[in-house]
């Protein structure tokens, strides 16, 4: 399943972006917004990848990160999926457009479920990359994101 989101971060620059975006922290920092309870942990840090394991209640997830011109890309697998791919910043406006384009392979049986399972994923990472803007908005530039 391909998903394709984007936010409009107003203030922030794209270079400033791509170095908050890549910034991942150990404990809740990063999802505190999400408030689940997920903890962070650092498997390997370089200054151009990095693995770490995010576990929540009911959910684990691995990914290894790592930077590209413009971007930040990933892959891994969690609880319910396979996934790969990439944020990428580019000026607009006055700001910067994060632009979130994943390919998802759900487990399993899960794959039955798929229509089901669409809209769910697309709902689950238009709150995570909103919830990242908003922060990212509140350091770095202006308040507040803007999702499409």
């Amino acid at each position: 399943m391909r998903v394709r989101l984007s936010t409009l971060v107003p203030g922030v620059a794209p270079e400033a972006a791509l170095a908050w975006w890549f910034d991942f922290h150990e404990g809740a920092t990063d999802h505190d917004f999400l408030g689940v309870g997920v903890r962070r942990r650092i498997l390997a840090r370089s200054e151009a990848e990095v693995e770490m394991e995010d576990r929540a209640p009911l959910f684990r997830e691995r990914v290894r990160a790592w930077r590209e011109p413009g971007a930040v890309a990933f892959e891994g697998s969690n609880t319910v999926s396979r996934f790969r791919g990439a944020y990428r910043f580019t000026a607009e406006a006055d700001g910067t457009r994060i632009a979130l384009d994943a390919e998802i392979d759900l487990r399993g049986a899960l794959r039955l479920g798929l229509p089901v399972a669409r809209p769910l994923a697309r709902a689950i990472l238009r709150r995570d990359l909103e919830g990242h803007g908003e922060e990212m908005a509140r350091e770095l530039g202006q308040a507040g994101s803007q999702t499409r």
